[in-house]
C-alpha cells in the first residue's frame, strides 16, 4: 500500500519559464473551477490546506507544483513524484487574456512534458461530460488518464453507481481508470484506491518496484 509521507509545495509557474526542471515523474490534476482539485489533492496528501481551497472559482491560476514522497508498506524505499494542481477551466471569472495565457501554457504542458507519466480529469459526479472533458479523451497523450468522479457524497449510491457506470461507457474507461471520490470530512471514499491506482502506474511500469 502506498501512504504519503511528506508533501511539500514548490512553486507556482505562470510562465514556461517558471516550470522547474524535470526532477520525478508527475502527475497532474486537471478539471473544472469547481471541480474540487484542490480538495482532492489535500485528501491524497492528507494535508488540510496543502493546495488553496476557496469558495470563489478559479482559484488556482497558475500550474502549482508539490513535491511528493510516497512509502509502500513492507518496503524500505521511498519514492518521490511530483503533483501538479492545473488552472481550472470553464465559469472562472478571468480576463480573456489571462485566460489565453493559461491555455498556452497548459497544452505544451501535457504534450512535450517527458516525466509526466498520469493525469487525474475531474468531473463533478451530478454533470454529464462536456464537451472539454470529451477533448481531453480524444488527445494522444502519453501518458495514463484517471478520472475522479467528485463531491459523489451530494447523491445517492444507487444513483452513484448509475453515473459512474454511464460515465465508463460514455469515456471508453477500464475499471481501473474511474474513482468516485468525495473529501468530505470523515468520508474520503475513493481516495485510497486512487492515490493506490496512481503509485502502481508511476513506479511499478517504470521498473522501479
Amino acid at each position: 500500500m502506498y501512504r504519503v509521507i511528506e508533501a511539500t509545495f514548490v512553486c507556482s509557474a505562470k510562465t514556461a519559464a517558471h516550470i522547474p526542471q524535470p526532477a520525478a515523474p508527475e502527475v497532474a490534476f486537471i478539471g473544472r473551477s469547481n471541480s474540487g482539485k484542490s480538495s482532492l489533492l489535500n485528501a491524497l496528501c492528507a494535508y488540510r490546506s496543502l493546495a488553496r481551497t476557496g469558495r470563489t472559482p478559479g482559484r488556482t491560476q497558475a500550474l502549482n507544483f508539490f513535491q511528493i514522497r510516497l512509502a509502500h508498506d513492507g518496503r524500505q524505499a521511498r519514492y518521490e513524484t511530483m503533483f501538479v494542481d492545473l488552472p481550472g477551466y470553464g465559469y472562472a471569472k478571468v480576463a480573456k487574456t489571462e485566460s489565453r495565457a493559461w491555455s498556452d501554457l497548459i497544452q505544451p504542458y501535457l504534450q512535450q512534458r517527458d516525466n509526466l507519466k498520469a493525469a487525474v480529469l475531474l468531473m463533478d459526479c451530478r454533470r454529464a461530460p462536456e464537451k472539454e472533458e470529451l477533448w481531453f479523451l480524444e488527445q494522444n497523450y502519453r501518458w495514463k488518464l484517471f478520472v475522479a468522479l467528485t463531491k459523489s457524497d451530494k447523491i445517492s449510491r444507487n444513483e452513484l453507481k448509475k453515473r459512474a457506470d454511464s460515465v465508463r461507457r460514455e469515456l471508453s474507461l477500464g475499471q481501473d481508470a474511474l474513482y468516485c471520490t468525495s473529501t468530505l470530512r470523515g468520508g474520503k471514499l475513493g481516495i485510497d484506491g486512487l492515490l493506490q491506482a496512481l503509485g502502481a502506474q508511476l513506479f511499478r511500469a517504470s521498473g522501479k518496484l
